[in-house]
């Protein structure tokens, strides 16, 4: 049964883990998942890391997302999904054309 609230998807995208949460509008975290970053395996499969541990945390919350916040270093186009920049040299910097939908 799905929740009637809302919530949102929350990834963090550190230098060391990725972690991926469900959290309310009033930011109490339902769940927590994470991995490591592994910038060795490429930014493809930290992507397709991202949109697993999404949609088991949303599973998990038993609720659809209403929408998703991104926390990484370097710069983030939520439009085109780029990462890029320096400072993000742990995805080793790449593209999500298709986003994390």
């Amino acid at each position: 049964m799905l929740r009637e609230e809302k919530i949102i998807g929350a990834v963090d995208i550190g230098g060391s883990e990725i972690a991926v949460g469900a959290v309310t509008k009033e930011g109490v975290i339902i769940t927590r998942l994470g991995c490591a970053t592994a910038p060795e395996e490429g930014f493809g499969r930290a992507i397709q890391q991202i949109k697993g541990m999404l949609r088991e945390a949303a599973a998990r919350a038993g609720a659809e997302f209403e929408g998703i916040s991104v926390a990484c270093p370097g710069p983030l186009d939520p439009y085109t999904g780029l990462v890029g920049g320096r400072t993000s040299g742990n995805l080793l910097g790449g593209n999500s054309p298709d986003g994390l939908g």
